[in-house]
């Protein structure tokens, strides 16, 4: 005789699925990709309109998972000495400071558009 599960337990295994896959938490089956985001940040971004314009960074505090830069996969961000702060583990987010973006504000740009950010760090609190 073939057992049958309970609807109410039916329905309450049905819930905690659609909850787990409905979570826009990262999960085990969301893979790093080589820049250091999810399949599903990178998949938001190949979702969208391109190309865009360069936002204006100037002034803002860096952080390369912002909605402002992460889409970009052809990054750098450069202290005043001209190391990248994206490759030196030393540097948290919220240490710098954005100068200047070469391309500038307001220019056509692409996912794969080379984006050049020079960075300053913030000023000391008195």
């Amino acid at each position: 005789m073939p057992r049958t599960i309970p609807a109410c337990l039916t329905v309450g295994l049905l819930a905690v699925a659609l909850a787990a896959c409905s979570s826009s938490e990262p999960t085990a089956e969301t893979k790093p990709t080589p820049a250091g985001t999810t399949d599903s940040i990178n998949a938001r971004c190949h979702a969208q309109d391109w190309p865009q314009a360069m936002p204006k960074l100037e002034g803002k505090t860096f952080d390369a998972m912002s909605p402002d830069v992460v889409c970009f996969d052809r990054l750098k961000a450069l202290a005043p000495d001209g190391h990248d702060v994206m490759a030196d583990a030393a540097n948290a987010a919220g240490d710098w400071v954005i100068v200047s973006s070469e391309p500038s504000p307001g220019a056509s740009v692409r996912i794969s558009t080379p984006i050049t950010l020079k960075l300053r760090a913030p000023k000391a609190v008195r």
